[in-house]
């Protein structure tokens, strides 16, 4: 029988809720059997950006029950919407294959490992084998190197972010996301940066509120200009875009008003 699929925000709750169950459990087999439940519900939904978390946690679920076969072929999914994730998927699953091939006391294979983890980002995975073969005399001093490289590429990742934006005018998400980093990573060196963007993020947002009026008040003048032309759909869409995008200004009222002499016509 042709079953219809489910939407994605009710598959998105389910799951979520699964995942939540099958991750409390330490049983082996209910484990596998709510994992079981968790990806019959991802397949029974339309793949979408609101399930992409959701595939990346089965996947890791698959992997920690050895299932190597079905992750890869849920990464593989994930990737049709998400290449970068399905990627990064990817690459943990081959960390697991790897790791399973170890010998187990050989520290040089082991910060071999790390080296690549760390260079396909996945920097968690990286710190834990960089960290087992710290005291090893062999390798110690570059699985060191390798760590303060890690750290360094994750500030500036984060950093990165905080940047973004603040170039994107997203101000408040810019302060919060500085302070976060300054919080996280106070002797980095990037944190300077990120107060003296926190100032300048600051300084932008309290200019942009002072200029909202005079850019409100120019765009009514352009309806108004417009409505006297006859080009009554030009008008509209002005008064939509005041309405909406400058709605707490004196200009938003009288582009309400315009609005009803536009309808007194109609």
């Amino acid at each position: 029988d042709h079953v219809l699929p489910i939407s994605p925000a009710i598959a998105a709750t389910e799951i979520r809720t699964v995942l939540e169950s099958a991750e409390k459990h330490t049983s082996e087999s209910l484990f596998v059997d709510i994992q079981s439940r968790a990806l019959d519900t991802l397949e029974s939904a339309p793949l979408s950006g609101d399930l992409i978390p959701l595939w990346s946690r089965q996947v890791r679920a698959l992997i920690r029950l050895g299932q190597l076969d079905e992750a890869a072929s849920a990464a593989l999914r994930l990737s049709l919407v998400d290449a970068d994730e399905g990627a990064r998927m990817g690459h943990l699953l081959e960390l697991e294959r790897r790791r399973a091939a170890l010998a187990p006391h050989d520290p040089l294979a082991r910060y071999r490992l790390g080296v690549w983890a760390s260079e396909v980002g996945l920097y968690d995975e990286a710190r834990g084998l960089l960290n087992s073969v710290r005291e090893a005399p062999e390798v110690g001093k570059n699985a060191e190197i390798q760590l303060q490289l890690i750290q360094l590429s994750t500030e500036r990742g984060e950093f990165d972010t905080v940047l973004r934006l603040y170039q994107e005018h997203k101000y408040d998400d810019a302060i919060r996301a500085a302070e976060e980093f300054r919080r996280q990573f106070p002797r980095s060196e990037f944190a300077l940066k990120a107060r003296e963007l926190i100032e300048v993020a600051k300084y932008e947002r309290t200019r942009k509120a002072e200029m909202r009026p005079a850019q409100a008040d120019a765009l009514f003048q352009n309806a108004e200009r417009l409505y006297l032309q006859g080009r009554l759909a030009e008008t509209v869409d002005i008064i939509n875009r005041i309405e909406t995008d400058y709605r707490d200004t004196e200009a938003a009222a009288r582009a309400s008003a315009l609005r009803k002499k536009l309808g007194a016509l109609a």
